[in-house]
């Protein structure tokens, strides 16, 4: 019984451990920028080679423009069956 107890609660504590460095260790891309669409709601940017497109929804002004290096941190996600990334977070590499 008490073996079973600290099995259990080992296994608790390693699954919090793969969820809080699955969300906190993310890995940047970094890429050049080949278009930026402001709207009122989100920044679309698309990257020089990559079919997806970055969506910002953050509602902020980005001194991004065509040709910049940025590095960029999100998640992959599907929407009406195209492959996009919702940015967390974007940087600038260049002026």
């Amino acid at each position: 019984m008490k073996f079973e107890k600290i099995v259990f609660i080992l296994s608790v504590i390693g699954i919090l451990i793969l969820g809080f460095l699955s969300f906190y260790l993310n890995t940047p891309t970094k890429g050049i920028v080949e278009s930026v669409e402001f709207s009122q709601s989100r920044v679309i940017i698309k990257i020089v080679g990559q079919d997806e497109k970055l969506i910002v929804f953050e509602n902020r002004l980005l001194d991004i423009k065509e040709g910049d290096e940025i590095l960029f941190w999100g998640k992959r996600e599907f929407y009406r069956n195209e492959s996009q990334i919702i940015v967390e977070r974007i940087e600038k590499i260049t002026d």
